[in-house]
């Protein structure tokens, strides 16, 4: 019992000073000093990896877009005129963005990889024009998939569901630890009860939301365009727009001309959040 309470608050002691960016102050000496140090803590005692957003590691990769995309489009939306394979594209393609010709990006589809957490994947499912396949926990130990660490924010002054960071670092220290306990609490029991040869459908009950997914997201460009710009919104959760933030990189680097044209044309400034 001493021994996992100490395996416990060593948890606490290594997520604190991670998830604020900072060096391990005196270097204990169960201390390992490797890079993925959070990793190895949570994995050693409780069986899961770990993972913080903000660390670096992306959420969103392509797995298949039509090569050639935007010519692909634009030749499509010449389907009435007798120039359909003009090898110049990007004109059309900015007037038919300017004037909201919409059909011409429904013609490609788009597929990325995502990694986030159960309560952002509820989110993302939302967005009912795009298709899925996400990981199940029915079928497989979610110890597969990293955890989202969270890290707590207050309440926004005027937006019931906005949030602002801490401003008092000892209450952030406070707040984020509050919330690793019963996460850590919840892990333990989750792997208890597989141990214990309870099915996967029912032991997943006792997890928390912040629990690791991995999904396949196919959508059209359209689908694409419509849903960066709904989840990069200020008001929307921050670790969901840090996925379609990433979920935008990748647009910008397979249609740049497109999302060059969308931001132009279609985006705005962001309003705060607080």
């Amino acid at each position: 019992m001493m021994g996992g309470l100490l395996n416990f608050h060593r948890v606490l002691f290594v997520y604190y000073h991670v998830i604020h960016g900072d060096t391990i102050p005196h270097q204990p000496r169960w201390w390992n000093g490797r890079h993925d140090r959070l990793k190895i803590c949570c994995r050693k005692t409780y069986g899961f990896e770990s993972r913080l957003r903000h660390g670096g590691k992306m959420a969103a990769t392509l797995k298949y877009i039509q090569p050639d995309a935007e010519q692909f489009m634009i030749h499509l939306a010449r389907v009435s005129s007798n120039n359909e394979n003009n090898p110049e594209y990007i004109r059309l393609l900015n007037k038919c963005m300017r004037d909201g010709h919409w059909s011409v990006f429904e013609m490609v589809d788009v597929v990325m990889e995502i990694y986030t957490s159960r309560a952002v994947s509820a989110q993302i499912l939302r967005h009912r024009s795009f298709h899925f396949q996400e990981f199940s926990q029915r079928y497989a130990d979610v110890s597969k998939i990293e955890l989202d660490l969270p890290k707590m924010r207050r309440k926004g002054s005027s937006n019931r569901q906005g949030s602002v960071n801490f401003e008092d670092q000892e209450t952030q220290f406070e707040m984020d630890n509050k919330a690793l306990a019963s996460i850590l609490v919840a892990i333990r029991a989750y792997n208890d009860l597989v141990e214990s040869g309870v099915a996967l459908e029912s032991a997943r009950m006792v997890l928390p939301l912040c629990v690791g997914t991995r999904l396949y997201m196919k959508g059209t460009v359209r689908d694409w365009l419509h849903y960066c710009k709904v989840r990069m919104d200020s008001h929307t959760q921050q670790e969901h727009r840090e996925v379609a933030t990433d979920c935008w990189n990748v647009l910008t680097q397979v249609l740049p001309s497109t999302t060059e044209a969308f931001k132009k044309y279609w985006m705005k400034e962001e309003e705060s959040t607080e």
